[in-house]
């Protein structure tokens, strides 16, 4: 069965009668894709909601969609992963967003380390984090991911360790640990979310 060409669309607009699409998504299916109305997509709202809708019209602006039907994307993972990673340099730091959306991670904190080459502040800092929100969203739309992870703002290590929620799992992985693999330490885990450094 063909893949359903699929959006993400605002949360908000989401739960509109007659959501739209709008930005960049108007022109691919204007003038790449040749819809037309009549047309079926899929929407994500990005928080793992999804449903089926016809388009109703296309404009310069945006896509006039009635919904069909709703569904459960899937696909997630049962544990919720936040990656908390060190500030690289060049575009390595873009390449970790890809990587880590398409693998199922569902937050990404960047991280301001002792030794960071690279050192983000005020609004380079603010390009920066919406930068890798929109590789984020783009590797999520790649992958037919539901949800889009949610690329935190730069952050202290102290300040990510008191927002830690209690009994929480957070590990630091170390290239020399010889005894205790994650398979093994997550088995019978119950956690929820796991922090991973």
């Amino acid at each position: 069965m063909k893949n359903i060409n699929r959006f993400f669309i605002d949360p908000d607009n989401f739960d509109s009668e007659t959501p739209v699409i709008d930005g960049s998504d108007v022109n691919h299916i204007a003038k790449v894709l040749r819809m037309a109305p009549g047309q079926v997509v899929e929407i994500l709202d990005g928080n793992g909601r999804g449903a089926q809708a016809s388009i109703l019209a296309i404009n310069n602006k945006e896509v006039a969609l009635k919904i069909v039907d709703y569904f459960s994307p899937g696909g997630e993972p049962p544990v919720k992963i936040t990656l908390v990673q060190g500030l690289s340099k060049g575009d390595k730091m873009e390449y970790v967003v890809q990587k880590a959306t398409e693998l199922g991670v569902t937050d990404i904190i960047p991280m301001i380390c002792h030794r960071s080459v690279v050192r983000l502040e005020g609004v380079k800092a603010v390009q920066r984090q919406e930068r890798w929100q929109r590789v984020a969203l783009e590797a999520a739309k790649q992958c037919r991911r539901a949800i889009i992870p949610k690329v935190h703002e730069i952050q202290y290590i102290s300040e990510i360790l008191e927002k830690i929620p209690a009994g929480t799992l957070a590990f630091l992985p170390w290239e020399q640990e010889k005894n205790f693999g994650l398979g093994e330490i997550l088995k019978g885990d119950k956690n929820e979310r796991i922090y991973i450094f």
